[in-house]
């Protein structure tokens, strides 16, 4: 309800109680009969007042309303699995050096084995490094442990076998 209408609404019921408080205190009318012409009129300054906003049609709704209403964002696809990961990664490293898998490579294995290993195992990674390294195995301990130095610029990516070994490690986890 608009404010200038809340306060002509709000008007409207002042003077229909003051007319009937008037009316009874003059003796025009008796008190019983003047409550039941004051709460009369306030019933329908109310009505007056409401049933329009009740209307369909009639109610304008708010730009919130609307945005509610529309239906919610796509949610972008996830990886079904594991292998998903391995297929991307293969093509994102194929003709890459070392510098890449690791700057690119290393820090998405890395987010997987700190999820995999808290969750199922309650290991932390880095505060655990023995049991992280003996869940892993060395390869790909060697690889996302804490502390690894990048590789020199001409150094050699990494090959398609030992990427399916370690997406097989962290999916048997």
């Amino acid at each position: 309800m608009k404010p200038g209408r809340l306060l002509l609404a709000g008007l409207a019921l002042a003077v229909a109680g003051a007319l009937s408080w008037a009316l009874a205190y003059s003796g025009v009318l008796g008190p019983p009969a003047a409550l039941r012409l004051g709460g009369g009129l306030g019933a329908g300054v109310v009505l007056l007042t409401g049933l329009p906003g009740l209307w369909p049609g009639t109610a304008r709704r708010s730009a919130l309303d609307e945005a509610l209403d529309l239906p919610p964002p796509a949610r972008p696809p996830r990886p079904r699995s594991l292998r998903d990961v391995e297929v991307t990664l293969r093509l994102a490293t194929s003709s890459q050096g070392g510098r890449d898998a690791y700057y690119r490579l290393r820090p998405l294995l890395r987010r997987l084995a700190e999820r995999r290993l808290l969750v199922r195992h309650l290991v932390e990674l880095d505060a655990q490094p023995g049991l992280a390294r003996e869940l892993l195995g060395a390869d790909l301990w060697e690889l996302v442990r804490e502390g690894v130095a990048p590789p020199e610029r001409a150094g050699r990516g990494v090959a398609v076998a030992k990427l399916a070994s370690w997406v097989d490690k962290l999916e048997s986890l």
